[in-house]
C-alpha cells in the first residue's frame, strides 16, 4: 500500500476577498511524482502555496506526514542585470532554512551545495552569473536550491514551462530520479505529456478538484 505524504481536507483558499480554491480534498502519495494539472488560472499555483504553507487556507486543513519542511521551487524569475549572483550563490540560499542568511557556510553546507549542483547538472556552471544562464540552466539551478533545503517534499511550479524540448526532458528526468530516491515531488503543469509521466495526478478546473488518481484514469 502506498503511504500518504500529504492529506488535504476541505481546503478553500485565496487572496483577500477572492477565493481561488474551493473545498479541495485530496491526497499526495509519498516518494512519488504528483502532477497538478489544469489550465492557466485553474488554481495550481495557489494549491502549491497552500501545500508549502506559504498561504493559509480560509477553510480546511493540510496534514503533512513527516516529510519535513516543504521546499518550494517557483517558476523562473527575472534576474536584474546589475545583481551579481552566481549559480553557487543561488544554490547556497537553500541552506538558509537551516542556518539563516547571516551565518557563514560550514563544511557540511558546502558539501550539500556541491552535491545538489552535481545532481542537476550545473556544477560546471557554479561560477556563472545567473543572468548568463539559459532557461533550462536557470530552472535546474532553482531545483538545486530546493534540494539544498534537504526536504523530503519538493514542490515545483511549472518547472518545464517555456523550455525547449531537450531542456524539458532533462528537467522531467531529474524529477523522476528524485522520486526514485524517496523524495515526494509535486509539480504544476498544463502539459499532458508531463502529467502522464507522474504516478499520481490532481486535475483542477476553476479552483475545484475534478478528479484524482493515476494519469491514465483521469487524463483524456
Amino acid at each position: 500500500m502506498t503511504e500518504t505524504a500529504i492529506t488535504v481536507r476541505g481546503v478553500s483558499a485565496g487572496y483577500g476577498a477572492t477565493t481561488v480554491l474551493h473545498d479541495i480534498t485530496a491526497t499526495v502519495p509519498r516518494a512519488r511524482v504528483t502532477a497538478l494539472v489544469g489550465h492557466n488560472g485553474s488554481g495550481k499555483s495557489t494549491l502549491l502555496g497552500v501545500l508549502a504553507a506559504c498561504l493559509t487556507p480560509s477553510d480546511g486543513a493540510v496534514e503533512h506526514a513527516g516529510a519535513g519542511r516543504p521546499a518550494l521551487v517557483p517558476q523562473r524569475v527575472h534576474i536584474p542585470a546589475a545583481l551579481p549572483m552566481t549559480v553557487r550563490d543561488a544554490v547556497a540560499m537553500g541552506r538558509w532554512a537551516h542556518r539563516g542568511w547571516w551565518r557563514p557556510l560550514n563544511r557540511k553546507d558546502k558539501a550539500v551545495i556541491a552535491e545538489c549542483m552535481e545532481r542537476v547538472g550545473v556544477a560546471h556552471l557554479a561560477r556563472r552569473q545567473l543572468r548568463e544562464l539559459s532557461g533550462g540552466q536557470s530552472q535546474r539551478t532553482l531545483i538545486a536550491q530546493g534540494l539544498a533545503q534537504r526536504s523530503g517534499l519538493l514542490l515545483l511550479d511549472e518547472p518545464a514551462a517555456g523550455l525547449d524540448q531537450d531542456a524539458q526532458e532533462r528537467i522531467m528526468n531529474i524529477i523522476d530520479d528524485l522520486a526514485g530516491d524517496g523524495i515526494t515531488v509535486v509539480h504544476a503543469t498544463h502539459d499532458p505529456g508531463a502529467a502522464r509521466r507522474a504516478g499520481h495526478c490532481l486535475l483542477l478546473d476553476d479552483g475545484r478538484l475534478v478528479r484524482q488518481g493515476p494519469p491514465d484514469a483521469i487524463l483524456h
